[in-house]
């Protein structure tokens, strides 16, 4: 069993109608019936759909009433789809099953306003392929517009461009886009290809913002082609509407003045239609470009306004004197990006092409590109030179005057090695210190590192405990080591400084590496080390009171410890519990 499709309209047809206009008299047309017994072109249901093609002559502005066996007898017996071609062969209107309870719901039943004068085809055609009816009634009548055509009646006004004319829009007809519920007035015209139409509804009314409106226009299939709410004109009214229009194809076109609001209707409402000569709204170029410095990119925005509307088109800017960049404009306006202009003042020239009723214009501007800051000049001292990849293992001894760690705001005694090496712009880096002696105390195995660049002591990060550090019983312990992964955007010379967490304190060995995010670091001395205050890494059963407050979780490597201890013993010994059921405490 198929489905069934009451009064199914095409989505973008123009001027199709649910019900027919009522209050005015019915005029046949076309009552015969026709044999659809073979297959005839034009048929837009496709091949092996037997049809028969009825010519119309329709009139602008009239509404047609187009059935076919909508009352025949056995209901169901025949079982037509219809579609009505405009003269350029295009669908405007189409129907399966009707709803008019008639005796036939499988009949086909449509109404159509037409937009232009001229020869139209009704195709009638078969629901299902291979059926075939040798007696199908047809009946086309139709109704005329209301007398003196003042709006209102149900049908659209005919016009001639340019019009200037005035409707009352106080009740509503089909089609009309802002939906039901809106009174309108429609309008049909003709309207020329490449040519551009300037469109206006009550925009010069006073008092300012009593009548409300809102304009669609739609093209010979009944699709809205543009539309607008309010103008921004400045001719007295705010609350009329506005466009204007340059069609691709010459052809029959449709004005739906409508109201803002629903249920609205208004006595009078002026419309004017004119057709614009081309390039007679004037526009402004304007070109901006904020100052820059090397190497930096520069951005140009050119901007076109007039005083009827955003101009569309493009613009093309020319930078000192050399080819053009061409841009499509959006809202009027439209951003250029020069990529590393050099230093010094660049000449900008920009220039409108005339699009529509819009017309030519050109502005010049000036892109200013600054010297970049001299570099600060390389550090100097006892700086340990590196190449990548790097593994650097020495102790940290002595005090360098480039580290600028502080205690308190007041200690300044930190020992510390200074590093240098070359690191690529967009490669990452992994920069990893730790302590890599044979027996471990704090503080004396707790390091701090800085980086700094490119080209000089330019901070750029720092960090403390985030790495994975010395190795005790074939585990990296995390206590003590430092960890940094950078990606740098500039080229150069970036400095290490690798110092101690506490001031005053030398650190027998320390291995420096760099190399790529996530590598692990060369294999470090093993051995059964001490924790703080000379605690001994042995496995212990804590008893309470034995120490002090459990922190939160510590690292180490990719594991996580059950439990993070620190020692009541001054300075405070850290500890790692791996095991809940073990009590294993590593220092």
């Amino acid at each position: 069993m198929r489905k069934r499709f009451l009064a199914t309209m095409l989505a973008v047809v123009g001027w199709a109608l649910f019900a027919p206009v009522v209050a005015q008299a019915q005029t046949t047309l076309v009552s015969t019936t026709v044999s659809v017994t073979s297959a005839n072109a034009p048929n837009p249901r496709g091949t092996g759909y037997f049809n028969a093609n009825v010519p119309l002559s329709l009139v602008a502005g009239n509404v047609y009433d187009i059935r076919t066996a909508v009352d025949t007898q056995p209901a169901y017996g025949i079982d037509t789809y219809i579609y009505l071609l405009d003269p350029s062969g295009n669908t405007v209107g189409q129907d399966d099953d009707n709803s008019l309870n008639l005796g036939n719901p499988y009949g086909s039943y449509l109404t159509y306003t037409a937009t232009g004068t001229g020869n139209y085809t009704l195709v009638v055609t078969t629901f299902g392929g291979g059926s075939s009816y040798p007696s199908v009634p047809v009946v086309v009548t139709y109704t005329s517009p209301a007398a003196g055509g003042g709006g209102g009646g149900g049908a659209a006004i005919a016009l001639t461009i340019p019009a200037n004319t005035s409707a009352s829009v106080t009740s509503q007809m089909s089609p009309n886009p802002r939906g039901t519920g809106y009174n309108n007035q429609n309008y049909t015209f003709t309207l020329l290809a490449g040519q551009t139409y300037d469109f206006r509804a009550v925009v010069a009314t006073t008092p300012a913002y009593g009548i409300d409106t809102y304009m669609y226009l739609l093209n010979s299939s009944g699709s809205t082609v543009t539309s607008d709410d309010d103008n921004s004109l400045n001719l007295g009214n705010p609350y009329g509407s506005y466009f204007t229009y340059t069609p691709p194809s010459t052809g029959t076109y449709m004005l739906v003045v409508t109201t803002f609001g629903g249920g609205s209707s208004y006595p009078s409402v002026p419309v004017q239609i004119t057709q614009v000569t081309a390039g007679s709204v004037a526009t402004t170029t304007t070109v901006s470009a904020a100052t820059v410095t090397s190497p930096n990119n520069g951005s140009v925005t050119v901007t076109v306004s007039s005083n009827s509307g955003a101009p569309a088109g493009s613009v093309t800017l020319t930078v000192d004197g050399g080819a053009g960049i061409t841009q499509t404009l959006s809202g009027g306006s439209a951003t250029f990006s020069i990529t590393s202009p050099t230093v010094g003042s660049h000449p900008l020239s920009a220039t409108y092409a005339a699009t529509g009723s819009f017309g030519a214009s050109s502005g010049t501007g000036t892109l200013t590109v600054n010297t970049p800051p001299p570099p600060p000049p390389p550090p100097s001292g006892n700086i340990i030179p590196l190449t990548y990849p790097a593994n650097d293992s020495r102790g940290i001894t002595g005090v360098n005057t480039l580290n600028q760690r502080t205690w308190d705001g007041t200690r300044t005694d930190f020992y510390a090695n200074v590093y240098s090496i070359t690191l690529v712009a967009g490669q990452s880096y992994q920069l990893l210190l730790r302590y890599s002696g044979a027996t471990t105390t704090w503080p004396g195995d707790d390091n701090y590192m800085y980086l700094y660049g490119p080209n000089g002591m330019t901070y750029i990060t720092e960090n403390d405990d985030s790495g994975y550090g010395y190795q005790h019983d074939g585990v990296y312990v995390g206590y003590g080591a430092s960890l940094i992964t950078y990606t740098p955007q500039v080229t150069g010379t970036y400095y290490i400084v690798a110092t101690t967490y506490a001031p005053n304190i030398t650190m027998s060995t320390t291995n420096l590496t760099i190399g790529p995010p996530g590598a692990p670091p060369p294999p470090a001395p093993t051995g059964g080390g001490t924790g703080g205050a000379g605690i001994p890494n042995v496995k212990l059963t804590p008893q309470p009171g034995d120490f002090g407050e459990v922190s939160p979780v510590a690292r180490v490597l990719n594991r996580e410890c059950d439990t993070y201890i620190v020692g009541v013993d001054a300075p405070p010994a850290r500890w790692c519990l791996l095991s809940a059921s073990e009590n294993n405490l590593i220092g």
